[in-house]
Protein backbone atom coordinates (compact mmCIF):
# COMPACT_ATOMS: atom_id res chain seq x y z
CA UNK A 1 0.00 0.00 0.00
CA UNK A 2 1.06 3.44 -1.08
CA UNK A 3 -0.01 6.62 0.32
CA UNK A 4 -1.26 9.71 -2.26
CA UNK A 5 1.12 12.27 -1.95
CA UNK A 6 -1.20 15.07 -2.71
CA UNK A 7 -4.23 13.18 -0.45
CA UNK A 8 -2.86 11.25 1.93
CA UNK A 9 -5.15 8.76 1.40
CA UNK A 10 -3.78 5.00 1.27
CA UNK A 11 -3.81 3.77 -2.40
CA UNK A 12 -3.59 0.47 -3.69
CA UNK A 13 -1.72 -0.01 -6.62
CA UNK A 14 -2.80 -3.26 -7.94
CA UNK A 15 -1.22 -2.73 -11.57
CA UNK A 16 2.24 -1.26 -11.23
CA UNK A 17 3.69 -3.20 -8.16
CA UNK A 18 4.43 -6.80 -9.66
CA UNK A 19 8.21 -6.25 -8.37
CA UNK A 20 10.41 -8.50 -9.60
CA UNK A 21 13.55 -10.86 -8.09
CA UNK A 22 16.99 -9.59 -9.12
CA UNK A 23 18.13 -13.16 -9.52
CA UNK A 24 21.04 -12.79 -12.09
CA UNK A 25 22.89 -10.35 -9.31
CA UNK A 26 22.49 -13.26 -6.59
CA UNK A 27 25.25 -13.15 -4.05
CA UNK A 28 24.44 -16.13 -1.48
CA UNK A 29 27.74 -14.01 0.63
CA UNK A 30 25.69 -10.65 0.91
CA UNK A 31 24.03 -11.13 4.39
CA UNK A 32 22.20 -8.33 6.23
CA UNK A 33 20.56 -8.33 9.78
CA UNK A 34 17.23 -6.85 10.42
CA UNK A 35 16.71 -5.65 13.55
CA UNK A 36 18.85 -8.53 15.43
CA UNK A 37 17.20 -11.69 14.64
CA UNK A 38 16.07 -11.87 10.89
CA UNK A 39 18.83 -13.14 8.52
CA UNK A 40 18.50 -11.98 4.95
CA UNK A 41 20.66 -12.84 1.96
CA UNK A 42 20.24 -12.01 -2.17
CA UNK A 43 18.93 -8.70 -2.22
CA UNK A 44 20.74 -5.45 -3.74
CA UNK A 45 19.53 -2.43 -2.05
CA UNK A 46 20.49 -0.35 -5.27
CA UNK A 47 18.56 -2.67 -7.73
CA UNK A 48 15.24 -2.81 -5.23
CA UNK A 49 15.44 1.10 -4.85
CA UNK A 50 15.71 1.28 -8.83
CA UNK A 51 12.65 -1.01 -9.22
CA UNK A 52 10.58 0.81 -6.62
CA UNK A 53 11.52 3.99 -8.27
CA UNK A 54 10.31 3.11 -11.49
CA UNK A 55 7.22 1.51 -9.85
CA UNK A 56 6.70 5.27 -8.14
CA UNK A 57 6.90 6.67 -11.20
CA UNK A 58 4.32 4.77 -12.84
CA UNK A 59 1.92 5.31 -9.68
CA UNK A 60 2.61 9.24 -10.00
CA UNK A 61 1.74 9.07 -13.21
CA UNK A 62 -1.81 7.76 -12.98
CA UNK A 63 -2.33 10.71 -10.63
CA UNK A 64 -1.14 13.12 -13.24
CA UNK A 65 -2.87 11.57 -15.78
CA UNK A 66 -5.45 11.72 -14.00
CA UNK A 67 -5.28 15.43 -13.59
CA UNK A 68 -4.31 16.05 -17.20
CA UNK A 69 -7.89 15.09 -18.26
CA UNK A 70 -9.48 17.78 -16.53
CA UNK A 71 -7.37 20.47 -17.03
CA UNK A 72 -4.57 19.59 -19.90
CA UNK A 73 -2.75 22.98 -20.19
CA UNK A 74 -2.43 23.12 -16.39
CA UNK A 75 1.72 24.56 -15.63
CA UNK A 76 2.60 21.68 -13.53
CA UNK A 77 1.26 19.47 -16.19
CA UNK A 78 4.18 21.23 -18.25
CA UNK A 79 6.56 20.13 -15.94
CA UNK A 80 5.90 16.50 -15.76
CA UNK A 81 5.87 16.49 -19.54
CA UNK A 82 9.27 17.43 -19.28
CA UNK A 83 10.45 15.56 -16.84
CA UNK A 84 9.05 12.13 -18.67
CA UNK A 85 10.70 13.28 -21.95
CA UNK A 86 14.06 13.86 -19.75
CA UNK A 87 13.08 10.73 -18.15
CA UNK A 88 13.09 8.80 -21.60
CA UNK A 89 15.88 10.08 -23.14
CA UNK A 90 18.32 8.30 -20.39
CA UNK A 91 16.00 5.08 -20.87
CA UNK A 92 16.91 5.69 -25.09
CA UNK A 93 20.65 6.19 -24.52
CA UNK A 94 20.94 3.61 -22.28
CA UNK A 95 19.73 1.05 -24.57
CA UNK A 96 21.49 2.60 -27.51
CA UNK A 97 24.58 2.01 -25.09
CA UNK A 98 23.56 -1.79 -24.86
CA UNK A 99 23.12 -1.95 -28.54
CA UNK A 100 24.71 -0.04 -31.89
CA UNK A 101 26.63 2.96 -31.65
CA UNK A 102 24.72 4.52 -34.34
CA UNK A 103 21.53 4.02 -32.45
CA UNK A 104 23.28 6.39 -29.90
CA UNK A 105 23.99 8.41 -32.57
CA UNK A 106 20.31 8.59 -33.39
CA UNK A 107 19.57 9.42 -30.28
CA UNK A 108 22.03 11.93 -29.66
CA UNK A 109 21.11 13.97 -32.85
CA UNK A 110 17.08 13.62 -31.92
CA UNK A 111 17.60 15.02 -28.66
CA UNK A 112 20.07 17.61 -30.35
CA UNK A 113 17.17 19.01 -32.32
CA UNK A 114 15.28 20.07 -29.02
CA UNK A 115 17.20 21.29 -26.28
CA UNK A 116 21.05 20.64 -27.30
CA UNK A 117 23.80 18.32 -26.78
CA UNK A 118 25.62 19.53 -24.78
CA UNK A 119 22.67 20.10 -22.48
CA UNK A 120 21.39 16.85 -23.18
CA UNK A 121 23.76 15.09 -21.48
CA UNK A 122 24.07 17.24 -18.72
CA UNK A 123 20.74 16.11 -18.13
CA UNK A 124 20.86 12.70 -18.36
CA UNK A 125 23.56 12.75 -15.40
CA UNK A 126 21.39 14.74 -13.28
CA UNK A 127 18.20 12.70 -14.40
CA UNK A 128 19.66 9.48 -13.48
CA UNK A 129 20.32 10.39 -10.01
CA UNK A 130 17.31 11.49 -9.50
CA UNK A 131 14.89 9.78 -11.54
CA UNK A 132 11.38 11.62 -10.53
CA UNK A 133 12.73 14.73 -9.17
CA UNK A 134 10.41 16.33 -12.38
CA UNK A 135 7.44 14.51 -10.90
CA UNK A 136 8.09 15.96 -7.48
CA UNK A 137 8.34 19.43 -9.19
CA UNK A 138 5.11 18.74 -10.46
CA UNK A 139 3.23 17.87 -7.13
CA UNK A 140 5.02 20.96 -5.70
CA UNK A 141 3.31 22.97 -8.52
CA UNK A 142 0.09 21.65 -7.84
CA UNK A 143 0.16 23.15 -4.21
CA UNK A 144 1.33 20.03 -2.40
CA UNK A 145 4.43 20.38 0.11
CA UNK A 146 7.65 19.36 -1.15
CA UNK A 147 8.88 18.25 2.33
CA UNK A 148 5.92 16.36 2.90
CA UNK A 149 6.32 14.26 -0.82
CA UNK A 150 9.60 13.58 0.37
CA UNK A 151 8.50 12.31 3.54
CA UNK A 152 5.82 10.01 2.46
CA UNK A 153 8.29 8.74 -0.37
CA UNK A 154 11.22 7.68 1.81
CA UNK A 155 8.75 6.14 4.53
CA UNK A 156 7.11 4.11 1.74
CA UNK A 157 11.23 3.44 0.37
CA UNK A 158 11.84 2.14 3.92
CA UNK A 159 8.36 -0.09 4.09
CA UNK A 160 8.81 -2.14 0.70
CA UNK A 161 12.70 -2.09 1.29
CA UNK A 162 11.41 -4.40 4.66
CA UNK A 163 8.76 -6.08 2.79
CA UNK A 164 11.32 -6.95 0.20
CA UNK A 165 13.32 -8.46 2.81
CA UNK A 166 10.63 -10.78 3.28
CA UNK A 167 9.05 -11.30 0.32
CA UNK A 168 12.26 -11.67 -1.92
CA UNK A 169 15.10 -12.71 0.57
CA UNK A 170 16.55 -16.49 -0.06
CA UNK A 171 16.94 -17.76 2.64
CA UNK A 172 15.03 -16.04 5.68
CA UNK A 173 15.61 -17.86 9.18
CA UNK A 174 11.83 -17.79 10.40
CA UNK A 175 11.79 -21.34 11.97
CA UNK A 176 12.72 -21.33 15.72
CA UNK A 177 14.96 -23.84 16.51
CA UNK A 178 15.17 -23.68 20.24
CA UNK A 179 17.56 -25.48 22.63
CA UNK A 180 15.71 -26.58 25.84
CA UNK A 181 17.93 -25.82 29.08
CA UNK A 182 20.56 -25.14 26.78
CA UNK A 183 20.71 -28.89 25.36
CA UNK A 184 19.52 -31.09 28.28
CA UNK A 185 20.07 -34.50 26.20
CA UNK A 186 23.67 -33.69 25.22
CA UNK A 187 25.26 -31.63 28.52
CA UNK A 188 23.86 -31.10 31.96
CA UNK A 189 20.96 -28.69 32.19
CA UNK A 190 20.93 -25.15 32.60
CA UNK A 191 24.18 -24.86 32.50
CA UNK A 192 27.10 -22.62 30.63
CA UNK A 193 28.22 -25.86 29.58
CA UNK A 194 25.16 -26.52 28.09
CA UNK A 195 24.48 -23.29 26.49
CA UNK A 196 28.00 -23.43 24.78
CA UNK A 197 27.24 -26.59 22.92
CA UNK A 198 23.97 -25.34 21.69
CA UNK A 199 25.58 -22.03 20.76
CA UNK A 200 28.29 -24.49 18.84
CA UNK A 201 25.50 -26.51 17.13
CA UNK A 202 23.30 -23.75 15.89
CA UNK A 203 20.01 -22.70 17.37
CA UNK A 204 17.95 -20.02 17.15
CA UNK A 205 16.82 -19.51 20.43
CA UNK A 206 18.19 -20.43 24.01
CA UNK A 207 15.68 -21.68 26.40
CA UNK A 208 16.11 -21.52 29.72
CA UNK A 209 14.17 -21.54 33.69
CA UNK A 210 14.41 -18.80 36.21
CA UNK A 211 14.93 -18.63 39.88
CA UNK A 212 15.42 -15.94 42.02
CA UNK A 213 17.84 -16.14 45.34
CA UNK A 214 17.63 -14.45 48.79
CA UNK A 215 19.52 -11.50 47.14
CA UNK A 216 17.47 -10.56 44.65
CA UNK A 217 19.65 -12.18 41.82
CA UNK A 218 18.04 -14.46 38.65
CA UNK A 219 19.47 -17.51 38.59
CA UNK A 220 19.32 -20.22 36.02
CA UNK A 221 17.19 -23.28 37.81
CA UNK A 222 14.14 -25.63 36.58
CA UNK A 223 13.49 -26.10 40.02
CA UNK A 224 12.82 -23.55 42.95
CA UNK A 225 14.76 -25.43 45.22
CA UNK A 226 18.22 -27.88 45.41
CA UNK A 227 17.08 -31.23 43.56
CA UNK A 228 19.36 -34.27 44.68
CA UNK A 229 19.11 -35.61 41.23
CA UNK A 230 21.46 -32.95 39.91
CA UNK A 231 23.37 -31.17 42.63
CA UNK A 232 26.28 -32.37 44.83
CA UNK A 233 27.63 -30.49 47.97
CA UNK A 234 30.24 -28.05 48.55
CA UNK A 235 31.75 -32.16 50.38
CA UNK A 236 31.16 -33.48 47.11
CA UNK A 237 28.39 -36.18 48.08
CA UNK A 238 25.18 -36.21 46.37
CA UNK A 239 22.13 -34.54 48.34
CA UNK A 240 20.11 -36.94 50.04
CA UNK A 241 17.01 -35.79 49.79
CA UNK A 242 15.58 -32.51 48.25
CA UNK A 243 18.06 -28.80 49.69
CA UNK A 244 16.64 -25.34 50.37
CA UNK A 245 14.50 -23.19 48.15
CA UNK A 246 16.63 -21.45 46.15
CA UNK A 247 15.17 -17.55 47.64
CA UNK A 248 16.64 -18.74 51.11
CA UNK A 249 20.36 -18.86 49.60
CA UNK A 250 22.08 -15.87 48.66
CA UNK A 251 24.27 -16.27 45.44
CA UNK A 252 27.02 -16.83 46.40
CA UNK A 253 25.94 -19.74 48.78
CA UNK A 254 24.45 -21.28 45.81
CA UNK A 255 28.12 -21.25 43.94
CA UNK A 256 28.92 -23.57 46.54
CA UNK A 257 27.20 -26.09 44.78
CA UNK A 258 28.06 -28.62 41.93
CA UNK A 259 25.44 -29.55 38.50
CA UNK A 260 27.87 -30.59 36.15
CA UNK A 261 27.01 -34.67 36.58
CA UNK A 262 23.50 -36.34 36.51
CA UNK A 263 23.05 -38.35 40.54
CA UNK A 264 23.81 -42.45 38.65
CA UNK A 265 21.35 -43.80 41.16
CA UNK A 266 18.72 -41.44 39.97
CA UNK A 267 15.89 -42.55 37.64
CA UNK A 268 16.30 -39.21 36.43
CA UNK A 269 19.71 -39.76 34.82
CA UNK A 270 18.88 -42.56 32.63
CA UNK A 271 16.38 -40.28 30.38
CA UNK A 272 19.38 -38.71 29.47
CA UNK A 273 22.03 -41.43 28.29
CA UNK A 274 23.70 -39.10 25.78
CA UNK A 275 24.14 -36.61 28.13
CA UNK A 276 28.07 -35.84 29.02
CA UNK A 277 28.72 -34.55 32.40
CA UNK A 278 30.85 -31.77 32.79
CA UNK A 279 32.06 -31.44 36.64
CA UNK A 280 32.96 -27.84 38.08
CA UNK A 281 29.57 -26.07 37.03
CA UNK A 282 27.90 -23.88 39.53
CA UNK A 283 24.19 -22.28 39.15
CA UNK A 284 24.55 -19.34 36.83
CA UNK A 285 23.12 -15.65 36.91
CA UNK A 286 21.27 -14.77 34.44
CA UNK A 287 23.40 -11.95 33.73
CA UNK A 288 26.28 -14.64 32.89
CA UNK A 289 24.44 -15.81 30.04
CA UNK A 290 23.98 -12.60 28.98
CA UNK A 291 27.61 -12.21 28.34
CA UNK A 292 28.15 -15.53 27.02
CA UNK A 293 25.67 -14.54 24.47
CA UNK A 294 27.23 -11.47 23.83
CA UNK A 295 30.53 -12.83 23.68
CA UNK A 296 29.78 -15.42 21.07
CA UNK A 297 28.90 -12.91 18.80
CA UNK A 298 25.89 -14.65 17.87
CA UNK A 299 22.33 -13.16 17.53
CA UNK A 300 20.57 -15.54 18.98
CA UNK A 301 17.44 -14.96 21.15
CA UNK A 302 16.08 -16.00 24.62
CA UNK A 303 13.34 -17.74 26.07
CA UNK A 304 13.52 -17.08 29.63
CA UNK A 305 10.70 -18.79 32.07
CA UNK A 306 9.60 -18.20 34.95
CA UNK A 307 9.19 -20.88 37.39
CA UNK A 308 6.34 -20.35 39.89
CA UNK A 309 3.31 -21.61 40.68
CA UNK A 310 -0.43 -20.49 42.05
CA UNK A 311 1.15 -22.53 45.13
CA UNK A 312 4.66 -21.40 45.28
CA UNK A 313 3.59 -19.26 48.10
CA UNK A 314 7.37 -17.60 49.84
CA UNK A 315 9.35 -20.25 48.03
CA UNK A 316 9.64 -17.68 45.13
CA UNK A 317 8.89 -14.12 45.11
CA UNK A 318 5.50 -12.61 44.49
CA UNK A 319 4.47 -12.89 40.39
CA UNK A 320 4.66 -8.42 40.49
CA UNK A 321 8.30 -8.52 41.99
CA UNK A 322 9.63 -11.35 40.26
CA UNK A 323 8.03 -10.16 36.78
CA UNK A 324 10.27 -6.53 37.90
CA UNK A 325 12.75 -8.06 38.66
CA UNK A 326 12.73 -9.80 34.87
CA UNK A 327 12.19 -6.61 32.92
CA UNK A 328 14.91 -4.38 35.41
CA UNK A 329 18.08 -7.36 34.70
CA UNK A 330 16.29 -7.79 30.83
CA UNK A 331 16.84 -4.10 30.28
CA UNK A 332 20.13 -3.19 31.78
CA UNK A 333 21.79 -6.14 29.72
CA UNK A 334 19.92 -4.41 26.56
CA UNK A 335 19.09 -7.33 25.31
CA UNK A 336 14.90 -6.64 25.37
CA UNK A 337 14.48 -6.87 21.71
CA UNK A 338 15.67 -10.31 21.85
CA UNK A 339 14.24 -11.72 25.08
CA UNK A 340 10.89 -13.27 25.22
CA UNK A 341 9.69 -14.47 28.64
CA UNK A 342 7.21 -17.56 28.81
CA UNK A 343 5.31 -19.35 31.90
CA UNK A 344 2.97 -21.54 32.73
CA UNK A 345 1.74 -18.99 35.68
CA UNK A 346 0.36 -16.27 33.53
CA UNK A 347 0.09 -13.97 36.02
CA UNK A 348 4.16 -12.68 35.69
CA UNK A 349 3.45 -12.45 32.00
CA UNK A 350 0.45 -9.75 32.80
CA UNK A 351 2.97 -8.20 34.66
CA UNK A 352 5.57 -8.06 32.17
CA UNK A 353 2.87 -6.84 29.43
CA UNK A 354 1.73 -3.88 31.75
CA UNK A 355 5.54 -2.79 32.47
CA UNK A 356 7.64 -3.87 29.09
CA UNK A 357 5.23 -3.97 26.45
CA UNK A 358 8.52 -4.21 24.02
CA UNK A 359 9.43 -7.92 25.76
CA UNK A 360 6.85 -10.59 24.18
CA UNK A 361 5.06 -13.45 26.23
CA UNK A 362 4.66 -16.79 25.46
CA UNK A 363 2.24 -18.46 27.52
CA UNK A 364 2.87 -22.14 28.55
CA UNK A 365 -0.05 -25.05 28.35
CA UNK A 366 0.28 -28.71 29.36
CA UNK A 367 -3.08 -31.03 29.63
CA UNK A 368 -2.18 -33.99 30.71
CA UNK A 369 -3.06 -36.70 33.68
CA UNK A 370 0.10 -35.72 35.52
CA UNK A 371 0.31 -32.23 35.09
CA UNK A 372 -2.84 -29.57 33.95
CA UNK A 373 -2.54 -26.64 33.47
CA UNK A 374 -5.71 -26.09 31.50
CA UNK A 375 -8.37 -27.59 33.53
CA UNK A 376 -10.76 -27.92 31.47
CA UNK A 377 -13.03 -30.16 33.61
CA UNK A 378 -13.79 -28.43 36.10
CA UNK A 379 -15.71 -25.62 34.09
CA UNK A 380 -13.75 -23.05 36.28
CA UNK A 381 -10.90 -20.55 35.76
CA UNK A 382 -7.39 -22.51 36.30
CA UNK A 383 -5.78 -20.76 39.06
CA UNK A 384 -2.76 -20.83 36.27
CA UNK A 385 -3.98 -18.07 33.79
CA UNK A 386 -4.44 -14.97 35.93
CA UNK A 387 -7.83 -14.78 35.71
CA UNK A 388 -8.71 -15.96 32.29
CA UNK A 389 -11.79 -17.94 31.85
CA UNK A 390 -11.94 -20.50 29.09
CA UNK A 391 -15.58 -20.37 29.31
CA UNK A 392 -15.43 -16.62 28.07
CA UNK A 393 -13.74 -17.50 24.65
CA UNK A 394 -16.11 -20.99 24.10
CA UNK A 395 -13.55 -23.51 25.06
CA UNK A 396 -10.91 -22.31 23.11
CA UNK A 397 -7.60 -22.09 24.13
CA UNK A 398 -5.30 -20.23 21.40
CA UNK A 399 -8.55 -17.87 22.10
CA UNK A 400 -7.49 -17.70 25.78
CA UNK A 401 -4.14 -16.90 25.17
CA UNK A 402 -4.78 -13.89 22.70
CA UNK A 403 -6.92 -12.68 25.48
CA UNK A 404 -4.11 -12.64 28.01
CA UNK A 405 -1.84 -10.33 25.72
CA UNK A 406 0.47 -13.23 24.32
CA UNK A 407 1.62 -13.20 21.35
CA UNK A 408 3.23 -16.86 21.24
CA UNK A 409 1.22 -19.72 22.75
CA UNK A 410 3.83 -23.15 23.59
CA UNK A 411 1.94 -25.76 24.28
CA UNK A 412 2.86 -29.49 25.48
CA UNK A 413 3.64 -31.13 21.89
CA UNK A 414 1.12 -34.01 22.23
CA UNK A 415 -1.77 -31.22 22.88
CA UNK A 416 -1.33 -29.26 19.45
CA UNK A 417 -4.20 -30.49 17.00
CA UNK A 418 -4.31 -28.72 13.29
CA UNK A 419 -7.59 -27.36 14.58
CA UNK A 420 -5.93 -25.40 17.52
CA UNK A 421 -3.20 -24.55 14.84
CA UNK A 422 -5.43 -23.13 12.27
CA UNK A 423 -7.02 -21.11 15.13
CA UNK A 424 -3.74 -20.09 16.25
CA UNK A 425 -3.03 -18.61 12.82
CA UNK A 426 -6.26 -15.82 12.34
CA UNK A 427 -4.92 -14.95 15.77
CA UNK A 428 -1.76 -14.23 14.63
CA UNK A 429 -0.56 -16.40 17.40
CA UNK A 430 3.45 -17.87 16.94
CA UNK A 431 2.83 -21.46 17.44
CA UNK A 432 5.78 -23.02 19.58
CA UNK A 433 5.72 -26.73 20.71
CA UNK A 434 7.60 -28.15 23.67
CA UNK A 435 9.70 -30.84 23.96
CA UNK A 436 9.90 -32.52 20.89
CA UNK A 437 12.80 -35.20 21.21
CA UNK A 438 11.44 -37.44 18.14
CA UNK A 439 12.57 -36.46 14.90
CA UNK A 440 9.40 -38.19 13.13
CA UNK A 441 7.42 -35.76 15.74
CA UNK A 442 9.30 -33.08 14.46
CA UNK A 443 9.42 -33.63 10.73
CA UNK A 444 5.40 -33.87 11.52
CA UNK A 445 4.79 -30.77 13.26
CA UNK A 446 7.38 -28.76 10.42
CA UNK A 447 4.73 -30.38 7.99
CA UNK A 448 2.01 -29.04 10.26
CA UNK A 449 3.52 -25.69 9.98
CA UNK A 450 4.64 -24.53 13.30
CA UNK A 451 6.77 -22.04 13.78
CA UNK A 452 9.37 -24.08 15.77
CA UNK A 453 10.04 -26.59 18.30
CA UNK A 454 11.62 -26.58 21.40
CA UNK A 455 13.84 -29.45 21.88
CA UNK A 456 16.64 -31.40 24.29
CA UNK A 457 18.36 -31.98 21.09
CA UNK A 458 18.88 -29.60 18.86
CA UNK A 459 21.17 -31.41 16.73
CA UNK A 460 18.29 -33.90 15.77
CA UNK A 461 16.28 -30.85 14.70
CA UNK A 462 18.96 -28.98 12.82
CA UNK A 463 19.05 -32.78 10.58
CA UNK A 464 15.31 -32.56 10.33
CA UNK A 465 15.34 -29.27 9.13
CA UNK A 466 18.23 -29.91 6.54
CA UNK A 467 16.14 -32.87 5.30
CA UNK A 468 13.03 -30.16 4.94
CA UNK A 469 15.35 -27.91 3.14
CA UNK A 470 14.44 -25.35 5.63
CA UNK A 471 17.23 -22.48 6.36
CA UNK A 472 19.62 -23.38 9.53
CA UNK A 473 20.66 -20.96 11.90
Amino acid sequence: MLIDPISDDPTVITGSANFSRPSQRINDENMLVIRGDTRVADIYFGEFMRIFDHHYARYISRILRNKERNDPNAGYLKTWRAGCRRTSTRRVRRRSDASTSSALERTRSGASERIGSTRTERKIVKTTRRPIAGMAMALTEMGADRRRIGAVRLRTRRLLWSLACVAFAVPVLAFDLQGHRGARGLAPENTLAAFRLALDIGVTTLETDLGVTRDGVLVLSHDPYLNPDLVRGPDGRWLAERGAALHTLTLAELKRYDIGRLNPEAAYAKQWPQQRATDGEHPAALVELFDLIKSSGKSVRLNLETKLTPESGSATPDPLAFARLVVDTVRASGMAERVTVQSFDWRTLRHVNAVAPEIKTACLTIESENFDTVQRKTGAPSPWHAGGNLADHAGSLPKLVHASGCRTWSMFWRNLTQADLAEARVLRLTVLPWTVNDPAEMARLIDWGVDGIITDYPDRLRAVMAEKKLPLP
